[in-house]
């Protein structure tokens, strides 16, 4: 008989054995209700048990993902992080362009040198660094477009000011992996020191030929007096 069943007739029989006899048959299918009872709870508190442990190992792999995806993303945050400061770094402008010749990109030197230009982002490199409405007739970028090649050209840079200078433009394709081109990275170097040197450098160099030319013609007059007498 049930243990638990039989502890309750106790306490109201006395003696189990004093049960009468046309109620035993009932007390045995109780007995018999108790233990599927007991039974069926006790599957029950297994199967809250094994989907307890089942949801402890679940939320213990999701966190372990989530933990492994937050590395993932603090990683990737970190290489944009430094890959941001190299760019701003560079004391050369740096300008991204998309096929179509908008800005997406420029680092701190270009703001610098078109502050009067400024938001650069989102306009067409020609409209922004030379206050155009067409783009340039040499433009080296849509060279590199049409190349998929390193392409270069020299350009001045115009400020708003009126001051001028001398700039180099690197335009280097972007490819995907089939080789199309999906934009171009302008590396501007300002030359115009270098420029204004070599003008110089010219200048002076025409100068002292124009003095030796005088020199040789004085040199020759003087030869030719010395030689013809009076």
């Amino acid at each position: 008989m049930n243990q638990l069943l039989k502890r309750q007739i106790q306490k109201y029989f006395g003696n189990i054995d004093t049960i009468p006899e046309d109620l035993i048959s009932l007390f045995d299918s109780i007995s018999d209700a108790y233990d599927g009872f007991e039974k069926d709870r006790n599957l029950i508190e297994r199967s809250l048990e094994l989907s307890s442990k089942e949801l402890m190992d679940v939320n213990k792999k999701l966190r372990d993902e989530v933990e492994v995806r937050n590395q993932a993303d603090r990683t990737v945050l970190e290489r944009e992080k430094f890959l941001t400061d190299i760019f701003e770094s560079i004391q050369d402008g740096i300008s991204v362009l998309s096929p179509n010749l908008d800005i997406i990109r420029v680092n701190a030197a270009m703001e610098k040198n078109y502050q009067h230009t400024m938001p650069l982002k989102g306009k067409k490199c020609y409209k922004a660094y030379h206050m155009s409405d067409k783009r340039c007739e040499k433009c080296p970028s849509v060279r590199a477009l049409e190349t998929c090649q390193l392409e270069m050209e020299e350009v001045k840079l115009v400020q708003k000011d009126g001051a001028a200078g001398d700039l180099e433009v690197y335009a280097f394709p972007m490819l995907d992996d089939s080789g199309k081109p999906t934009g171009v990275v302008e590396y501007i170097r300002d030359v115009t020191q270098r420029k204004e040197a070599e003008r110089k450098q010219a200048s002076l160099l025409e100068q002292v030929m124009k003095t030796n030319e005088e020199l040789t013609r004085f040199a020759y007059v003087m030869t030719h007096d010395l030689k013809t007498p009076l």
